[in-house]
């Protein structure tokens, strides 16, 4: 896959405690629409007739669905065949309205099995997750419009951030959201990027990686219990399980059958800025990675995807344990 990434907008309905996007970031216009065409065009024309198909594009903000051009957009892109993933909160598609538009759109464009929907939910605690987002009501929304999509047959993702206010509950929550979803719902977990708004916030969100370990290994546990229930059953699928920006050495080897193994750069980076101008960067690499010394003399580190920058810059060398295959 070719992949790239474009937030439309940094403005939100949500005002996460966790948000990678800072004060000022928001105060960036969103981008528009020609400037958008402009970059899917030349990103198609870039590329070999063989590999338009292979095109990947993860649309996110702020968030993204409540950006005007958000829909004309997913247009744009079902046309020209390119995959899509949406990084959003889902309180939109509690409206079953939008839902339905956007379904007519996949349908119109046969683009069902180019499209998934990824939403985090940070707990099954009410109380505790609108902490998180500032918004009351937040986990309701968000578990609404995911059931909206999924009712519908819309590709869904539910994916985790760890961090020090919801690792304890990680296995409750995924236990119950287990239940709760059917086994085609992807489930994702992956570390926090400490940067924007969520620096201001390093006291309730930072933990290193050790203190989660044993919670987040009872919660694949957990759910791997519940895909061997489904194995007795021909006619259930498993439910698929993965694990991004998040070390190798985080976990026991057991579990590193749920990591996804590193992609490379993406080919091509879109955002707002100051001018709301064409802001494109190409070949970016990402921020989180292998970059660091103690990753020198670890022999996995090919197969890692390593730790963020911003979680290395608070912790140091103590965030990894380097692994030696070699007595």
């Amino acid at each position: 896959m070719i992949s790239s990434y474009i937030a439309l907008d940094y403005k939100c309905n949500h005002n996460c405690i966790c948000c990678p996007i800072s004060t000022f970031d928001k105060m960036y216009a969103p981008l528009r629409y020609e400037i958008l065409e402009k970059q899917i065009i030349d990103l198609c024309n870039s590329v070999d007739k063989c590999l338009k198909s292979k095109i990947h594009i993860v649309i996110s903000g702020g968030e993204p669905t409540i950006n005007k051009d958000f829909l004309p957009f997913l247009k744009l892109l079902f046309i020209n065949k390119i995959h899509v993933t949406v990084l959003s909160n889902a309180s939109s598609c509690a409206d079953n309205d939008y839902v339905n538009k956007l379904l007519e759109l996949l349908n119109t464009h046969e683009a069902n099995d180019k499209f998934n929907y990824v939403s985090a939910i940070h707990s099954l605690d009410a109380v505790l997750h609108d902490k998180i987002t500032n918004v009351s009501g937040s986990l309701a929304q968000t578990m609404k419009g995911l059931d909206n999509l999924i009712k519908v047959g819309i590709s869904v993702t539910v994916k985790h951030i760890m961090n020090k206010m919801t690792y304890e509950s990680m296995p409750e929550t995924f236990s119950y959201l287990d239940k709760h979803f059917p086994e085609n719902v992807r489930f994702q977990f992956c570390n926090m990027d400490y940067c924007g708004k969520c620096l201001k916030n390093l006291d309730d969100l930072f933990l290193t990686l050790d203190k989660i370990q044993p919670y987040f290994e009872k919660t694949l546990d957990l759910l791997e219990v519940e895909n061997i229930k489904r194995k007795s059953h021909i006619s259930q699928q498993l439910r698929k399980i993965s694990i991004i920006e998040v070390p190798l050495c985080m976990t026991d080897p057991y579990y590193w059958k749920y990591y996804k193994v590193p992609k490379g750069n993406l080919s091509v980076y879109i955002a707002p800025n100051d001018k709301n101008i064409e802001n494109k960067s190409l070949d970016v690499q990402s921020e989180c990675g292998t970059y660091y010394e103690p990753c020198i003399a670890c022999d996995v580190k090919n197969w890692c995807q390593g730790v963020w920058r911003s979680a290395y810059r608070i912790a140091g060398e103590s965030l990894l344990r380097p692994i030696n295959t070699i007595v």
